[in-house]
């Protein structure tokens, strides 16, 4: 009963700001956006992340900023001219410092799209 009353309790959470999309399964929440301006990107995301905090805050729910992650994802041609211009996000007085290589829902994920590092996760089992 407690996973179906958490997502009835989250079920308003993807309705946000139109440049932006929030993926939920159980707990765990995704929030993407595209853009070819890293400007626009920033922003966007920048955007939702407040928007979320502030959902958050109205549903007596806490943000964990520790363990909010960002990942820019794009072809391993365009990851040069990301490197050059990272940014970071701030929220709460934190940075969320981009990573190039996450797990997400058991997957390994990284920035170029390759499967190289879940592979050699799951050859390691």
């Amino acid at each position: 009963m407690g996973p179906t009353l958490c997502l009835i309790y989250v079920n308003d959470l993807p309705l946000s700001p139109t440049e932006t999309s929030a993926d939920i399964f159980a707990d765990d929440t995704t929030i993407s956006a595209v853009s070819h301006s890293n400007e626009d990107l920033i922003q966007s995301l920048t955007n939702y992340l407040h928007f979320f905090l502030y959902w958050c805050n109205s549903n007596n729910m806490s943000l964990i900023v520790s363990k909010t992650k960002l990942m820019y994802m794009s072809s391993r041609h365009k990851q040069i001219s990301m490197t050059k211009d990272e940014t970071s996000i701030n929220l709460c007085d934190s940075k969320i410092l981009p990573t190039s290589v996450e797990k997400l829902l058991g997957v390994t994920i990284d920035n170029s799209l390759c499967w190289d590092n879940h592979i050699n996760q799951v050859l390691k089992m």
